[in-house]
């Protein structure tokens, strides 16, 4: 049994199988464990939410709704997590109780008011999968500079205050082959050269990137899946695909649908 590190309880609990905390209710004064996914949806009470202070482990979480909070103090004992998902919270812009989060497999932080990539535990060394969506304060990522694993998946959609995409590169490149990768409605930003160290990628989304004129960056990449452009008005030549050699399904360019006259 794990030990507590919240509210003092009688015994630590591990529950087995799944958690939905609704409008139902509970008490999870004493659940130190989920084996299975735990769901926090928005018509949870706070007060029930917060009977989660001794959490330290858990399948996969979600939080979502939630519009009372602006902080995670209910997380603080949260050490590992297979899927990390908080949703649709724009008031929520402390993530810092979340600092003895020690492992994740992915994260999902979507329309939350946070300005920054948050850190995490001094041991945490990142995640295989980040998707950063619809985070209209979000500035910085520079926090990805002490992650230590490679990237597989990672979307970032919606940021228009982001213009620094550098942290990034390291973190793909720590990876030659297999990554899924999308940029999309990032008008800040004008670079692509975190993606310079990219070869063999499964799928390349750049999408409404209007600062972007240059596709050099993109000169390493020699195998794709699928390669999608669109709305970088510009890009005036593909040449900085001058490396591809093999691709296996679709390079899109530009979009049917919004070419003048389109009917369909």
């Amino acid at each position: 049994m794990p030990g507590l590190c919240g509210p003092p309880c009688p015994a630590a609990l591990v529950i087995e199988d799944d958690v939905v905390i609704d409008a139902a209710g509970g008490d999870f004064t004493c659940v130190t464990e989920v084996m299975g996914n735990l769901r926090v949806d928005g018509d949870a009470d706070p007060s029930v939410v917060a009977t989660l202070a001794n959490l330290q482990r858990v399948g996969t979480l979600t939080v979502r709704e939630q519009a009372g909070i602006t902080g995670l103090p209910m997380f603080a004992c949260l050490q590992s997590v297979g899927d990390l998902t908080l949703r649709d919270m724009p008031q929520l812009t402390d993530l810092s109780a979340l600092g003895s989060l020690a492992q994740t497999g992915a994260v999902t932080l979507e329309n939350l008011g946070i300005t920054a990539l948050p850190s995490f535990a001094p041991a945490y060394e990142g995640t295989l999968k980040l998707f950063l969506l619809d985070n209209s304060q979000l500035a910085d990522v520079s926090v990805l500079e002490g992650w230590v694993h490679p990237l597989f998946a990672v979307t970032i959609r919606n940021s228009p205050e982001l213009a620094d995409l550098s942290p990034l590169g390291p973190r793909l490149s720590a990876s030659t082959t297999g990554q899924n990768i999308s940029l999309q409605d990032l008008p800040a930003v004008t670079s692509l050269a975190a993606l310079s160290g990219l070869t063999e990628v499964d799928g390349l989304s750049l999408v409404n990137l209007p600062g972007v004129t240059d596709l050099s960056p993109l000169a390493g990449v020699t195998e794709a899946g699928w390669i999608v452009l669109d709305g970088m008005p510009g890009v005036t030549t593909l040449a900085g695909l001058v490396g591809l050699t093999k691709l296996d399904n679709v390079l899109s360019i530009g979009a049917c649908g919004s070419a003048p006259g389109w009917t369909g």
